[in-house]
């Protein structure tokens, strides 16, 4: 995660409440890094916790790999399933030309071949903010905003304004007057007024919790037994090298097992 905080113009309004949100951001970060299977560094670190000698470490991590990655197993067969068949938004009361105008926006913006992505991202890192743009051929499109580089500022459910660090380097702000643009020292270089009256994100989530908006724990048992597993593997692995004998890894309670297989 980019250690990189709002400076300048932003800094008022946002610095504290950033800085506050480190910690969330990191744990959603680190769900986001084995989705995308980028992860190889959180195994190497559970590892070396794991085998704090180094020379054992050195032997063992030669054989760590990403895979099988339970993370990425779960969430494809559950986090998007609710939109697996599509999108629907309809206009209540509508006149049909309305509501076909209407429909034609909502296949343009992308949001059926996003809308997949969007679910996972959202059941396994949080609330991910979905922000509407019209792109450089003036054509609405949707930016996706994960919560490892977001933060709201809300009344109740409803976002007031919102603040997101683009490519590791660009903040944008919105509210509901603009979109601004400030570079890494927080230089206002760019505003782009809207007419909509309230803040053009919307965070989807994938569920109520009431104590954390931001799921900070959901799914961390998931995570931690995606790296345990990997470490496992890279362990059992080795062992099978220096070895001459084929071991088979049992891993549980001693009390459990069946006689004769301790």
């Amino acid at each position: 995660m980019t250690n990189l905080s709002p400076k300048g113009a932003l800094a008022g309004k946002w610095s504290a409440s950033w800085s506050a949100s480190a910690g969330r951001r990191l744990i959603a970060e680190r769900k986001l890094r084995i989705l995308r299977e980028d992860h190889q560094g959180l195994i190497l670190q559970k590892l070396q916790e794991r085998y704090p000698n180094p020379e054992l470490y050195s032997f063992v991590s030669r054989f760590v790999t990403r895979a099988p990655n339970l993370v990425l197993a779960v969430v494809s067969a559950i986090g998007g399933v609710v939109y697996d068949n599509g999108v629907l938004r309809t206009l209540r009361g509508a006149s049909p030309e309305l509501a076909r105008a209407f429909g034609e926006i909502v296949n343009e913006s992308g949001i059926n071949s996003l809308a997949s992505a969007i679910g996972q991202r959202a059941w396994l890192a949080g609330p991910t903010g979905v922000s509407p743009h019209l792109d450089r051929r003036g054509r609405l499109a949707l930016d996706v905003i994960t919560p490892d580089v977001l933060d709201l500022e809300r009344t109740g459910k409803y976002v007031d304004s919102a603040l997101w660090l683009h490519n590791g380097s660009t903040w944008v702000e919105m509210d509901e007057q603009a979109w601004r643009y400030y570079d890494g020292r927080g230089r206002l270089f760019k505003e782009v007024p809207h007419s909509a009256k309230e803040c053009p994100l919307v965070p989807f989530l994938a569920g109520e919790n009431l104590s954390d908006y931001w799921q900070s724990s959901a799914h961390s048992g998931l995570v931690d037994k995606c790296l345990e597993v990997s470490v496992l593997s890279a362990h059992g692995t080795y062992v099978q090298q220096v070895s001459a004998n084929k071991i088979t890894h049992i891993d549980g309670d001693i009390e459990d097992f069946a006689s004769l297989q301790n």
